[in-house]
């Protein structure tokens, strides 16, 4: 198994041409956006499976600007998403092109693929199968000397200052406390509570459509909000929430910066870039046209 790239990354091969489109202004910014400071974080993600075998993505750079959030690629590449229009842009520079989904869009085309692949029964992790989801609880983790996945020491985790927080539920089956995530906070830099709702809501309705029920994101969450809004820069969770024999996946910042100032032509579609269909809408079309296919042939109609 290994940790799933970000959507628009991996469909990049499926992009269609569109129709010419002149340059689309992003940079213009309202009075009052969602983060009080900009600010510049570096990471990557780290997965290693029950096997041992790991797997590390290449680092994102990821400025918090006004009202929005630009993620930039090694390839060049950058998806805007903007809490204030609702959507989410990705530019591929390479290509000159560039694609536009809105939050609502997203979320549906997200549930209607889990319904095509799954038989409209969500991948629920184990732990929030039956009922509502457990609760979350939030406590401030006990120093240890070795975390296991990847060594804190090799993230910003071990500075002055950081705080360490652990989400625990209840299992069902046993009523013991299991570690559903541990989240590491640098308190010098705050998402404001404006940012910290915007995340929670783009998480909860739109990410988590990708797999309802599951508890990824509402423990990054809890902790968010235990910490008052401080920004996370290294987190670690097993693939199968509360289970620590799963393997692990894992946040890692190696860089949290303010910055003064932030380039207009990050926050830009250049001039002549096409504007093509959202890998996202090809995927669903192509899965409705599987699933089609497959009942016709299970109804011996594809003979």
């Amino acid at each position: 198994m290994r940790v799933k790239r970000r959507l628009s990354t991996a469909l990049s091969v499926l992009v269609v041409a569109c129709m010419q489109m002149s340059a689309m202004d992003l940079s213009s910014e309202e009075p009052g956006g969602l983060f009080p400071d900009s600010f510049v974080v570096e990471h990557r993600i780290i997965q290693t499976d029950a096997d041992g075998s790991v797997f590390t993505t290449e680092p994102v750079r990821d400025t918090y600007v006004g009202s929005r959030i630009v993620s930039e690629r090694a390839d060049g590449s950058r998806v805007i998403i903007d809490f204030g229009r609702r959507e989410l842009t990705e530019v591929r520079t390479a290509e000159g092109r560039y694609t536009v989904i809105g939050f609502d869009r997203m979320a549906q085309l997200l549930r209607e693929l889990h319904a095509i692949e799954h038989g409209a029964q969500p991948i629920i992790e184990k732990s929030a199968v039956r009922g509502e989801p457990p609760r979350l609880r939030v406590i401030e983790a006990k120093p240890e000397p070795q975390t296991k996945g990847a060594r804190v020491s090799e993230s910003l985790a071990d500075q002055s200052g950081v705080k360490h927080l652990r989400v625990l539920q209840q299992s069902r089956d046993t009523g013991a406390d299991l570690t559903v995530a541990d989240v590491w906070f640098d308190p010098r830099f705050e998402l404001g509570s404006r940012g910290q709702a915007a995340l929670d809501e783009f998480e909860g309705e739109v990410l988590s459509a990708a797999n309802p029920g599951a508890v990824g994101t509402r423990a990054l969450a809890a902790a968010r909000k235990e910490a008052g809004g401080a920004v996370p820069i290294h987190s670690l969770r097993p693939l199968d929430a509360g289970n620590p024999d799963s393997g692990t996946i894992e946040d890692v910042a190696g860089r949290v910066e303010e910055v003064a100032t932030v380039p207009p032509d990050l926050l830009t579609v250049p001039d002549g870039f096409q504007r093509v269909a959202h890998p996202l809408e090809l995927m669903v079309a192509h899965a409705r046209s599987e699933a089609e296919l497959n009942r016709r042939m299970s109804d011996g109609g594809g003979r």
